[in-house]
């Protein structure tokens, strides 16, 4: 054999063994251990990030709204005290710096979006080599055990909204 086929032979296995991993990975993409898919569970909890941030500012935004209102009212009412006077402008400066630090939800829902479709993007990529490798070959796949520890099986922290027992089903059991 001559030194160019004993080279092309080795590169040829060296393919092989890096196809191999490559179907392993992917096997381990798709065929986690539970029943969700990681990438779309991703995109489920990046969006529950965004629901709750953005809840939680309306919830802020409309309290502080609602304070605005009251001190423009004490103003309207036309106290002469000086205290009262410092104190409601204090109260308009914090309110102001409310409304003023309560954008951040605006960038972040924008920044999780950009993160969201990058999932998105990897998944179909992912989808596609799955397709073309055979869903069948990769489903039969060996990934190993599932090496989380019995503690990270049984946390997975906050529930996405429909997912999981509900606070009213917990409050059933114990009431």
């Amino acid at each position: 054999m001559s030194e160019v086929d004993e080279t092309l032979k080795k590169e040829i296995v060296r393919l092989y063994g890096f196809m191999t991993q490559l179907k392993t990975e992917l096997a381990g993409i798709r065929q986690s251990h539970s029943v969700e898919d990681r990438f779309q569970s991703m995109a489920e909890e990046l969006e529950a990030i965004v629901g709750a941030t953005e809840g939680a500012t309306n919830t802020i935004l409309g309290a502080a709204e609602r304070i605005d209102n009251a001190v423009t009212r004490i103003d309207e009412l036309g106290s002469t005290d000086k205290v009262m006077f410092d104190q409601t402008e204090k109260i308009k400066t914090a309110i102001g710096n409310i409304f003023e630090a309560s954008s951040f939800q605006d960038i972040t829902g924008q920044r999780i979006s950009k993160v969201m479709k990058s999932v998105t993007a990897i998944d179909d990529h992912v989808g596609r080599m799955v397709h073309l490798w055979g869903a069948e070959q990769v489903a039969s796949v060996d990934i190993g055990d599932d090496k989380r520890t019995d503690d990270e099986k049984l946390l997975n922290g906050p529930q996405v909204e429909g997912d999981g027992i509900s606070q009213d089903e917990i409050d059933k059991l114990f009431g």
